[in-house]
Parts: structure tokens; C-alpha cells; sequence
């Protein structure tokens, strides 16, 4: 089954996907941004509660609110009950976190930079400016995903992967880590690649992959990754892309 957007929206550019803890799963896109719950898409732009400002990033913070990022700066909101602004930071928000030890990292169109508290400074040990994604691993390190490949963040440095160490396309779009500690990377024209024991296997549309453009993963705790695309949202089960990464199968189906 392809979930195509056009179901329920004209835009199917589909910025992020997350899914909170209590099993809701916020949608941004070119236009509007949803929450999904119970077989229901339910519009956001006119609820009070939610922040003004086209968002195009959406992520659950540790404390159980939402952070979401728009051109008007970076928010915490309450679902159903109310926003406030953490801070007025102009221009698009790509992406941000909040990392164990409370520093803030958030990626704009002019790059990367971390929050002390009282400034932003820049992050300038990257391969390109033009960072689209950041991830936490289960270790501390901070991944960023840019048009330059893939850079790990440790106290002890940064180290990039391109595609001259496997990458099928430096041009990454989204990261998630699974259970077992294995980083799937999105990519815009290069498909789906995973890494595993130092090592990247790309999945691709001649491979069986819906779309070459992978924008969002989202793991539905069910045994399927769900992933967006400039053609909509679809979903692959996780043993098919374990199995092809593997290479106990030839190639993955959609479900």
C-alpha cells in the first residue's frame, strides 16, 4: 500500500515526520501541517495553539512537549493547550535538537550553529553549509546529514562520510538510528542507504524502493518504516530492508 498525500492535501512535498509517545504522528509539508491519529489527518494552521509561521520541522522534546521550528523562530508547544517561543531566530528552521547535556543545536539556511545559552555560535567543521538534518545517537554523538554528506559530532572531534567512503548521494535529507544501533540515511536522489559495521549498503528504486528521494523515516514500532518522498509516504517492512541489506534478498517490496 503507497499512502499518496494527494489523499488529503494538494502539496505532497512532505518536510518531517514525527511521531510523539503517545503515538501521534506530526506531519509537515509544503503548505499546512497535520497530526495523524486514528486513521484521521486533522489540519493545524488554525488552532490556537499551535505557532505562527509556515513549520517546516517537527521533533518531540524530553519532556513530552513539542518543538517545532518556523520561520518566525523556534517553539515548544502543548498539543491542544498552548505555544510559547523559545527563541526568535529569523529565517527556516531545518531541523534542531536538544542534546542530553541541554546544548541546542539548530540548522537555518545559512548553516548549523549551537546555542550556549546567551548566543548562537556557528558550526563550521562540516563538508557544506547546507545542513538538512540532525540526529542524537544512542552514544551522545551528534549526526548532521548536509549536501556534503554525512559528519559525526564526538568530544574528540568530527568525522565526515561522503561518497567516497560508500555514500550512494552526499545530498542526505534525514537520519534514524534503530534498536540495534544501525543509522538509515535518507537521501534526496540516491535513495535509502544504511550503516552498519562501518560500512554503507544503498537501497535504491531499481532495488524495489518507491521513490529515489527519501525525506523522512519514521519507524512505526510494528515492523515497517514509514518514509516520504516527493511522490508521498510510503512504507517498507523493516525484515525486507534487513534482509536486502544483508544480502539475503535481491530486493524489498512495498508494502
Amino acid at each position: 500500500l503507497v499512502l499518496n498525500l494527494l489523499k488529503f492535501w494538494s502539496a505532497t512535498i512532505v518536510y518531517s515526520l514525527a511521531q510523539d509517545p503517545t503515538g501521534v504522528v506530526w506531519v509537515t509539508t509544503l503548505s499546512e501541517a497535520f497530526a495523524y491519529e486514528r486513521g484521521a489527518f486533522t489540519p493545524l494552521t488554525d488552532k490556537l495553539w499551535w505557532p505562527p509561521g509556515w513549520a517546516t520541522a517537527v521533533k518531540p522534546d524530553v519532556d513530552g512537549t513539542l518543538l517545532v521550528g518556523s520561520g518566525k523562530g523556534i517553539f515548544r508547544v502543548w498539543p491542544g493547550r498552548r505555544f510559547e517561543l523559545i527563541r526568535a531566530f529569523g529565517g527556516e528552521y531545518r531541523d534542531f535538537l536538544r542534546d542530553r547535556a541541554g546544548t541546542v543545536w539548530a540548522v537555518k539556511q545559512d548553516g548549523l550553529a549551537r546555542s550556549t545559552g546567551t548566543e548562537w555560535i556557528p558550526v563550521t567543521d562540516l563538508p557544506s553549509s547546507d545542513v538538512k538534518v540532525l540526529l542524537e545517537g544512542r552514544d551522545g554523538a551528534v549526526w548532521v546529514g548536509s549536501s556534503g554528506g554525512l559528519t559525526r559530532f564526538t568530544p574528540d572531534g568530527a568525522t565526515t562520510w561522503t561518497t567516497a567512503n560508500g555514500l550512494s548521494s552526499d545530498r542526505l535529507r534525514c537520519l534514524h538510528e534503530d534498536a540495534a544501533g544501525r543509522l538509515w540515511i535518507g537521501t534526496y536522489d540516491g535513495g535509502l542507504n544504511v550503516f552498519a559495521d562501518g560500512r554503507f549498503t544503498a537501497i535504491r528504486k531499481k532495488d524495489g524502493l518507491y521513490d529515489e528521494g527519501v525525506f523522512a523515516i519514521l519507524d512505526d514500532g510494528q515492523g515497517s518504516f514509514w518514509m516520504s518522498s516527493n511522490r508521498g509516504v510510503f512504507v517498507v517492512a523493516k525484515r525486507d530492508l534487513d534482509a536486502f541489506t544483508w544480502g539475503n534478498a535481491r530486493d524489498v517490496r512495498i508494502v
